[in-house]
């Protein structure tokens, strides 16, 4: 398609079109910078005017005329922005972005959600053989320490009969020395040698 300024063949890459005249042109001949020309969104290029055309519709409202020569209308904004069409496409933008989050987020709580649940069934694992080795030490403790009855009989057997076998021998003792014999007043001699 040729260019309705300068009648030269456009690239595809290059072109823009007019929605109040219906007329292709190189971003360049519609006094666009390569700059400007990408800062306008897919969503605004189908609803961009050129400057003769916006000025036509500020005219009829403002009520003046303006000329029609293509150069001279510098006072209108080179950017064409529709308002309703940004938001609305940034609000499909936040949508999706606010969906993937969503997901990710899910994701990792799922994640995160399993591998606690593993951890807590491997502590209460951990937890059930502990209660399992304190009952045993608790029954070997109590085992150990308490008192058995037929060692307490026989050490009180045992203490039985070493009083039996002290008072014996103390009479015996006392036996004994009932007759030893304690011999008084000899005179002790000294040998002569």
């Amino acid at each position: 398609m040729d260019c309705f300024k300068c009648k030269k063949i456009i690239a595809e890459r290059d072109v823009i079109k007019c929605t109040g005249c219906n007329m292709y042109m190189h971003y360049q001949c519609a006094d666009l910078s390569e700059t400007e020309f990408k800062k306008i969104l897919p969503m605004n290029k189908i609803k961009w005017k050129c400057p003769p055309c916006k000025n036509k519709r500020l005219a009829g409202t403002l009520g003046g005329t303006v000329s029609p020569k293509f150069k001279d209308c510098t006072t209108t904004s080179i950017l064409n922005v529709d308002t309703d069409a940004l938001t609305e496409y940034m609000d499909a933008k936040l949508d999706s972005l606010r969906q993937q989050w969503q997901e990710d987020l899910n994701s990792a709580i799922q994640k995160v959600s399993k591998t606690f649940a593993q951890d807590i069934n491997r502590l209460e694992k951990r937890v059930d053989s502990w209660e399992e080795r304190i009952k045993e030490l608790e029954q070997n403790f109590t085992a150990s320490h308490s008192p058995d009855v037929t060692l307490m009989q026989e050490n009180n057997e045992l203490r039985a009969d070493l009083e039996n076998l002290r008072a014996k021998f103390d009479d015996l003792n006392q036996a004994s020395r009932s007759c030893n014999v304690e011999l008084q007043n000899i005179p002790e001699k000294r040998l002569k040698t």
